[in-house]
Parts: structure tokens; C-alpha cells; sequence
């Protein structure tokens, strides 16, 4: 099973153009001023106009060049593991984790960070954030990782998000005894 997550947000390329007309204009405007006779402000212009370019990379590169492909693959000891490869526009892939999903022990959406500890009691737990959007889509996996748990912020199809949730809780419902 596969899925391949790209940024799905109209906005967030409308900011993108926002930002990149704003850092042109501030840094067009101190030779505008300087022509109409007004160089009071130049510095601050050209150094606003320097902070929206960064922005804008910053939101180019992370939200709008960026995907991630999730795959459940077969093991060759057997059982599966959860994968996460990387893409940056049309570069080689980057395998960001592989984890076995016997390891799955929790799945969920809307979850909080405060939550989860209160969940694992305190153990420590290490965050990966590899979805694109940060919105309601989220699902955190939990996986067992030594003495602490790992949390990865993913946004799989719904077909993936299923087949996750219900592994997740056999998964739960086999470690606490249940007859399920």
C-alpha cells in the first residue's frame, strides 16, 4: 500500500505569491522613494523586503516543493514495515524512517502532545512531523522505540488511515489480552 502526499492547500500558494509581489515591491521601493526625493526609509525597506524573501523560501520549500511518500511494505524476515521517503521537487526520493508495525502500538487524529504523555505515562517520546498541511487530516502513529515510543505526524489516504487505525487497535487489543 502506497500514498503519496502532496500539499493540497490552495492558500498556502496564494501566500507564497503574496510574499514573493511583497519582497519585490519593498525591494523596489527605496529607488521609487529616492526618485520622489524621500530616502528616510531605505534601510528598513531593503531589510523587510530581505525578510519576506526568506519567508518565502522558507514556505516554498517546506510546503510547496515538498511531498512524502508512505508506504507499507512487506519485510523480507516477514511482517511489514511503515516507510516515509521524502520528495523536494524532482530529486531522488530520501527514505526518511522505516519502521516495523508490529512496533504500532497507538493511532490516532486530533491528538495533542500533552495528551500522548499522559497516554505513554510520562515515557519519552521523540515527534517526526511528515505531513505537508498541518490541519485536521493529521494521524499520529505511535511505534515502541527501546525504552520510549516514537510519534510520526502523517496525512495518509483514507484507505491508509483505515487499514492503520484498525492494525493499530488488533494491535492494543492483542498486547491487553483481549479475545477479539
Amino acid at each position: 500500500m502506497r500514498c503519496t502526499v502532496y500539499n493540497k492547500k490552495r492558500r498556502t500558494v496564494v501566500l507564497a505569491i503574496f510574499l514573493a509581489l511583497l519582497s519585490a515591491a519593498l525591494m523596489c521601493a527605496p529607488y521609487v522613494l529616492r526618485s520622489l526625493g524621500v530616502e528616510k526609509h531605505e534601510l528598513t525597506l531593503r531589510a523587510l523586503g530581505v525578510v519576506a524573501i526568506s519567508v518565502l523560501i522558507y514556505i516554498v520549500m517546506r510546503h510547496i516543493a515538498l511531498s512524502f511518500v508512505y508506504a507499507i511494505v512487506p519485510r523480507d524476515a516477514g511482517g511489514l514495515d511503515f516507510t516515509v521517503a521524502r520528495l523536494r521537487g524532482e530529486r531522488v526520493r530520501t527514505i526518511e524512517c522505516v519502521l516495523s508495525l508490529t512496533d504500532l502500538v497507538f493511532a490516532g487524529s486530533n491528538v495533542t502532545k500533552r495528551s500522548l504523555r499522559k497516554r505513554f505515562e510520562g515515557a519519552p517520546i521523540k515527534y517526526y512531523d511528515y505531513s505537508v498541511t498541518s490541519g485536521l487530516e493529521d494521524l499520529v502513529l505511535v511505534f515502541e522505540d527501546g525504552d520510549g515510543y516514537v510519534a510520526i505526524i502523517t496525512e495518509p489516504s483514507d484507505e491508509m488511515r483505515e487499514y492503520l487505525t484498525s492494525y493499530a487497535a488488533r494491535t492494543n487489543d492483542f498486547l491487553k489480552g483481549s479475545d477479539s
